[in-house]
């Protein structure tokens, strides 16, 4: 649970916020732009995806989808863009290190969904695949840059920050109804 907290609205959405702010006080408007798209795409798609598949589950042999996991595609596209931005502007010791962590990350919550039983292996992976679709144009197009050191650390340190404050909040956006409520295996 501690690691799926690291995916509620109320960490994630500051965390994006965060992200386009930075790409504005570095210049970076363009790619502010396309992370925003890129963000917001990744969630309308999501919604979509969990609409169509709670009506109509896939199922092809032992794979089925009902509900893609909006954690696992909340991670894939908001770390996926930690660990792209850290990647192209940090030094050659820290792009690994970045990467890393962050498929780590991703990882973690994704196998986390399944370990508590809110999702099939399939609606994970799902998930993930979505977010790392939109991300995808992201990290193609992606140059390295000199934002400078402090810069990227002032990034590091209020997504730290954000992370603090917001780590085991929550905001009941499966409440509204606008979500359909996931999947349980079993149920």
């Amino acid at each position: 649970v501690w690691l799926t907290d690291f995916v509620d609205a109320a960490l994630i959405l500051p965390m994006a916020a965060v992200i386009a702010i930075w790409l504005l006080l570095v210049r970076q408007r363009r790619l502010s732009v396309r992370w925003c798209c890129c963000f917001c795409g990744s969630v309308i798609s999501l919604w979509l995806a969990k609409v169509i598949f709670a009506e109509a589950p896939l199922m092809i042999g032992s794979f089925s989808l009902h509900s893609p996991s909006g954690h696992a595609c909340a991670s894939a596209t908001l770390y996926g863009m930690v660990a792209i931005l850290f990647s192209v502007s940090a030094s050659n010791l820290l792009r690994p290190l970045s990467i890393v962590l962050m498929v780590s990350v991703i990882g973690g919550v994704t196998l986390s969904r399944v370990v508590l039983h809110m999702h099939s292996l399939s609606d994970a992976l799902a998930g993930v695949t979505i977010g790392l679709l939109w991300l995808a144009p992201i990290a193609m197009a992606a140059k390295p840059k000199n934002t400078g050191t402090y810069s990227l650390q002032l990034l590091a340190i209020c997504l730290l920050a954000t992370a603090v404050m917001t780590h085991g909040a929550s905001l009941p956006i499966y409440r509204t109804h606008l979500i359909p409520i996931s999947y349980q295996p079993g149920t």
